[in-house]
Order: structure tokens, then sequence, then C-alpha cells
């Protein structure tokens, strides 16, 4: 009998590969990452693969909102994929109106960092991240309020980018 691909994925998920595997070898990059660019006492590099494996263990095997961890990230990065995929689509849009994207928000960082920020807050409460108990009217409001400050920024840095005497 020949394994076909979605046997291959679908045994890897009985044994457990994407709640346990690739959750611990992510975190145990990035800590190991963090231990190497942080300055400790010691630069031993034996000593910080010790603990990227320790903290590793600890958060897979920390289990949020009653799932497991694997499938929390799964729902994460696959929500995050619709935004990054929906922010491809407005950007061909705009670039077919005729709009110059990088010229506004590309050089304004701030606004960038706050659409991010806000981006990022959407796709973590989408995957089941803690929720805020607000009503529906105060999140329209804050949203309505985040706008209109973008706007505030993009005006204010399109202003002070001129130089005297240009129009």
């Amino acid at each position: 009998m020949a394994l076909t691909f979605n046997t291959l994925l679908a045994n890897l998920n009985q044994m457990g590969f994407y709640d346990f595997v690739l959750p611990w070898m992510l975190f145990l990059i990035i800590i190991f990452a963090v231990l190497q660019k942080t300055k400790l006492p010691t630069d031993n590099q034996q000593f910080q693969i010790v603990i990227s494996v320790i903290l590793a263990f600890f958060i897979v095997n920390y289990v949020p909102y009653g799932v497991g961890f694997g499938t929390y990230l799964t729902t994460l990065f696959g929500s995050a994929s619709i935004y990054i995929a929906g922010g491809l689509v407005l950007l061909l849009f705009l670039g077919v109106v005729g709009l110059d994207v990088s010229g506004s928000i590309g050089k304004n960082k701030i606004v960038l960092g706050i659409l991010v920020a806000i981006l990022a807050v959407m796709v973590f409460l989408g995957a089941g991240g803690q929720t805020l108990n607000i009503s529906d009217q105060t999140a329209t409001l804050l949203f309505m309020v985040a706008l209109m400050g973008g706007a505030v920024l993009l005006l204010g840095s399109k202003s002070s980018a001129e130089k005297p005497g240009e129009h």
C-alpha cells in the first residue's frame, strides 16, 4: 500500500506532530534566538540550549482556553493568513486605481505600526485569544476613533513633510 500525502498528514496529526512537535520546535528556536541576542552572565551555548529546551516544554504544556496549543497556533496562523491575503488584495486594488501606497503609509512608520498592531489584535482575538468584555457599540466607537486618529496622523505627516514654498 502506497503512502499518500493525505495519509502522511493524517498520521502526523494522530502522532501529535502538529499539537506538540511543531509548537515545541517553534518556541525552542524563538527562545534560543532571544537567549543568543541577550547579554547573559554566561555565553555558554550548552546552557542556552538547555534553558531553551526546558522553556519550550513548559510553553507547549500550557493549554490556553481549553484547546491544544497546536490547535490554537493553527487557528492563529490561519486567521493571520486570511488578513494578509485581504491586505494584499486591498493593495492590488489601490494600485489599480493609481494610488501610491508607499508614498503615504510606507513613509509614516507610526501609522504603519498602529495598523499592524490593530491587525495583530484582531488576529489574536479571532483565534480565540483573551476576549474583552465590551459591547458592540464600544468596539465600534474604538474602531472609529482609531480610524480618525490614523487619518489625522496621515494628514499631519503629509503637511509636515512638505517644504516651505511647495504646494
